[in-house]
């Protein structure tokens, strides 16, 4: 305990012991040929591949180099596949040093287990021919670092938790995650920023662009809060934010009505119609009795009963035949000013609406079906 604390009070009076002793560590737990004096740790980072971005983390003498951090956006791949992803920008990144004479890694670490080493390998020694050593930080059910994986295949490295060495490596884990965590975001809120100026009647693209300058990834915040303050960009006059801020409250209306109507697949304009039909009620009675949108000018039981079948595919429902009754009383009654149809040919007429689109025989409503729902 004595040589223990003797050690703690040195390396606080020289932390560059402290580093030093971290790796050292490493190296004789990688069994690496020198200390790992600059260290190299990959993390990618996107939404069901969209907004793809990866980035990189610098740790010098077991210290994060902050300015030699890099940040990628996904140039190659398509969709969310991780291991294409950190071969892209391995790749990118050591390629280009190569070129630059830059100078190598000590040790890289990747954010991930075998399958992320693999692909790094493929990178630095099947393509590149260098001789860099890989290591994988894998993640428990908890999101946590749990183990130091290291050689081909990998092995797990026993490390106690709790003690420098693995908070060093924790330290960096967490890092290169904030970090391209933090890059992903910052790209998709600039994403959703030019797509709500894109809608917005009165904002072109140059003038997007100094708003964007001069606001950043804080500009939908303005547009909501403080729209006045677009007065202090060039070539917005009093006159123009009005312009803007009427286009931009329609333009979050019907962002609202889309997320609200997002279950039953429409397209804007659809959803636009509807809302302005029935307002905030529009939600439940797309549940309970979608059919009553037939009263929509336009919507025949045509329109209405592909919306209803995006979710409800089924053709048999009553609610479905009662929806083509009612259509049909309704265009009666356009044409002749009354809603009396004879029994024998409303049936006819529905039973022919409701059949017209479904291919297969037995999912087709039967006439007996028809004629039921209507004594009901």
């Amino acid at each position: 305990q004595y040589k223990a604390d003797r050690m703690k009070q040195a390396e606080k009076l020289n932390p560059e012991q402290r580093s030093m002793r971290l790796m050292k560590e490493i190296q004789q737990e990688l069994h690496l040929e020198r200390p790992p004096l600059q260290i190299e740790c990959f993390d990618n980072s996107n939404i069901q591949g969209s907004d793809a971005v990866a980035a990189c983390v610098v740790f010098k003498k077991a210290k994060p180099s902050k300015k030699d951090y890099r940040k990628y956006n996904i140039k190659t791949v398509v969709g969310p596949d991780d291991y294409a992803s950190m071969k892209e920008v391995v790749k990118r990144r050591y390629q280009r040093a190569i070129e630059e004479s830059s100078p190598l890694p000590d040790l890289i670490i990747t954010d991930g287990g075998k399958g992320q080493m693999e692909v790094v390998r493929e990178v630095i020694e099947d393509e590149l021919g260098l001789n860099i050593p890989i290591a994988g930080l894998a993640k428990d059910n908890r999101h946590r670092t749990s183990e130091l994986l290291f050689g081909f295949p990998p092995q797990t490295i026993g490390i106690k938790q709790h003690t420098p060495l693995f908070r060093l490596l924790t330290q960096i884990q967490d890092e290169v995650h904030r970090f391209a965590i933090s890059f992903h975001r910052d790209k998709r809120s600039k994403r959703q920023v030019a797509s709500a100026l894109d809608s917005i009647k009165g904002i072109g693209e140059k003038t997007a662009a100094e708003i964007v300058a001069k606001f950043g990834t804080g500009t939908l915040d303005i547009l909501e809060k403080h729209p006045e303050r677009l007065l202090e960009v060039r070539g917005i006059t009093e006159n123009k934010l009005e312009d803007i801020r009427t286009s931009f409250a329609e333009s979050r209306m019907l962002r609202d009505i889309m997320t609200l109507l997002a279950p039953f697949k429409l397209t804007p304009k659809t959803a636009l119609k509807i809302y302005q039909h029935f307002g905030p009620a529009c939600m439940d009675l797309l549940k309970k009795s979608p059919f009553e949108l037939c009263q929509i000018p336009g919507f025949g039981f045509r329109r209405v009963d592909a919306i209803v079948r995006k979710t409800d595919n089924r053709p048999r429902d009553p609610m479905r035949i009662g929806g083509a009754l009612h259509c049909t009383l309704d265009e009666a009654k356009g044409k002749q000013g009354h809603l009396f149809l004879e029994r024998e040919t409303l049936c006819k007429a529905a039973f022919k609406l409701l059949n017209e689109k479904i291919p297969l025989p037995e999912m087709r409503v039967r006439p007996e079906e028809v004629e039921k729902e209507l004594d009901g």
